[in-house]
C-alpha cells in the first residue's frame, strides 16, 4: 500500500468515527494521478467545479489561483 492510499484510508477512518458516511474530494482536472488513485479506492466522479484561494509567488507577490476540479465522492 502506498503512502498516498494509507493517507486517505487514515482519513477515511476519521471521517468514519465522527458519524459521517461519505467522503468527498475534489480534484484538479489536470491531476490525473490523483483523479486514477481516488478512482482506484472507490470514488466516483459527479460533479465538477471550479476553486480559488491565494497563494504566494515565488517573489512573495500574493495572487489568486483558479482551478477547474471534479467532486468525487465515496460511500464509507
Amino acid at each position: 500500500m502506498g503512502l498516498g492510499t494509507r493517507l486517505i484510508s487514515e482519513l477515511e477512518n476519521r471521517i468514519k468515527a465522527r458519524g459521517l458516511n461519505v467522503a468527498t474530494v475534489g480534484v484538479e482536472v489536470e491531476n490525473t494521478r490523483a483523479k486514477n488513485l481516488y478512482e482506484k479506492l472507490g470514488y466516483v466522479a459527479y460533479s465538477k467545479d471550479q476553486e480559488s484561494w491565494h497563494e504566494i509567488n515565488s517573489k512573495g507577490k500574493k495572487f489568486l489561483y483558479v482551478a477547474d476540479i471534479i467532486l468525487m465522492n465515496k460511500s464509507l
